[in-house]
């Protein structure tokens, strides 16, 4: 709450700020006198409206689901002045149909999964959902800036995942430095959360457990969803960059539950007619922080002295029209990968729409995906096809939402028109997961999980 009110009184002083250097009596300044409101016209006002349609159709004796939202987000950024701008913005989603998300199947005892996070997923029966989203001061010097406030950051673990009607944000300091040629730098302390499909700011702690929280290592329903306790996540990111290679180094430092380090390493081999080589490496190493969370140890998220350790990797082929890319990930048996979904999606190379390998250890997972985009053409096809290797669904250590090994088919087709349509972009995607472990015929681990067709219509114009 403290860092919230300093916020605030950050944006009152800037604005004093502002209108001391702005607005001088006119008898002054006479007619080139510069008012504090034709200052602020000068800025830039932004307006998206989203609109998606899901559904999800499960086998034959499931149900299946349904659902039809609309947002309207509009943000404000000030010009600047002597480097210092302010912003501010928000956003409204409508459940404009739907069917019933609530009502958990009797045979399964699950609900809607995909169509539950197009609106507010603390509170599903909610029509209207309003949420204040960005509420900063930033100070910009040469390349380089500072922000501090609610706002977006976009990082490997913790990002947009802009994959429903409206993105998350964070609140807390954030830099980015840019001075050098060829290295940048990002880092910050955040102290606050508005994830993706919820209406409302929460602290670190408390926004962890607001989505599935699965089961524990001995199968019973986890209990740290509203009894994790944390003070804020500190990151920091290098980038350095060259013609062919780039590679990165983050450190997300989440006080009292974990640490999470990973490194990336892409390259890029040219070959004649603009086709290239490409391929790349990523490893991830957590560990435990603090009482994980939670003196019990029953509410802990992160079990003290576990760890977890990801390696993923990829090589593909590029041309000016296609690209293709065999992709594999191993998580190792030393314990589960976690890292909260509320905060962002994983950015494992095998990482596809509307799945992740979050919550296991012990996995194979194998993706192959490519895409084809026409030269000057406004359109891109994207196809891939995945096998996930997790354990068995009673292995509760390693497969924290009882999932089973399965398969998936992803399908994505973008149009993004031009002239009096410019800024509107259609997705149309397609999802079909095919089981391959053992479910022991019991509906909890097949509903929404396998066995079923997803598709997603997105609507998506910004101005």
């Amino acid at each position: 709450m403290k860092c919230c009110q300093a916020s605030i009184v950050l944006l009152l002083i800037a604005v004093m700020f502002v209108q001391k250097g702005f607005s001088q009596p006119a008898a002054k300044k006479g007619n080139d006198s510069l008012s504090l409101a034709a200052f602020f016209k000068k800025g830039h006002l932004a307006v998206q409206v989203r609109s998606i349609g899901m559904a999800t159709f499960n086998e034959a004796q499931l149900k299946d689901y349904g659902a039809w939202g609309t947002g309207l987000a509009i943000s404000y950024e000030s010009p600047s002045f002597k480097g210092f701008q302010l912003g501010a913005g928000g956003s409204f989603v409508s459940n404009i149909i739907s069917s019933d998300l609530v009502t958990a199947s009797p045979l399964s005892g699950s609900s809607s999964r995909y169509e539950k996070g197009l609106f507010n997923i603390t509170n599903p029966s909610q029509k209207g959902i309003p949420r204040q989203e960005l509420l900063y001061i930033r100070y910009t010097h040469r390349e380089s800036k500072i922000t501090i406030g609610k706002q977006s950051i976009n990082t490997p673990f913790i990002n947009p995942q802009d994959g429903r009607i409206r993105p998350g944000f964070e609140e807390g300091i954030w830099m980015e430095l840019h001075e050098l040629k060829h290295l940048s730098i990002q880092t910050g302390w955040l102290w606050k959360m508005a994830p993706r499909s919820t209406a409302n700011w929460y602290g670190i702690g408390r926004s962890i457990g607001l989505y599935s929280t699965g089961v524990d290592k001995t199968g019973n329903r986890s209990a740290y969803g509203g009894n994790t306790n944390s003070h804020g996540i500190g990151i920091t990111g290098l980038q350095y960059t060259l013609p062919k290679w780039n590679l990165q180094l983050w450190n997300y430092y989440t006080e009292n539950i974990m640490n999470t380090s990973f490194f990336q390493a892409d390259h890029r081999i040219d070959l004649k007619n603009g086709r290239s080589l490409a391929g790349g490496l990523q490893a991830t190493l957590q560990y435990s922080s603090g009482n994980g969370g939670n003196r019990d140890e029953l509410k802990r998220y992160f079990p003290k002295s576990e760890k977890a350790f990801v390696i993923s990797s990829r090589f593909g082929y590029k041309t000016k029209r296609w690209e293709t890319f065999l992709n594999y990930t191993r998580i190792t048996g030393d314990g589960r990968f976690l890292m909260p979904r509320e905060w962002g999606r994983e950015p494992f190379y095998t990482f596809m729409l509307r799945e992740r390998n979050e919550g296991f250890g012990n996995v194979h997972a194998v993706v192959l995906n490519t895409g084809f985009q026409p030269v000057g053409k406004k359109w891109k096809a994207e196809v891939a096809a995945g096998n996930f290797f997790l354990p068995p669904v009673t292995e509760y250590r390693l497969n924290k939402y009882e999932m089973p090994a399965f398969y998936q088919l992803n399908g994505l087709l973008t149009y993004s028109f031009s002239n009096k349509l410019d800024g509107l972009v259609l997705q149309f995607l397609i999802v079909y997961k095919g089981n391959s472990g053992k479910t022991y015929s019991e509906q909890k681990y097949i509903d929404n999980k396998i066995d079923m067709l997803h598709s997603s219509l997105v609507m998506t114009y910004q101005f």
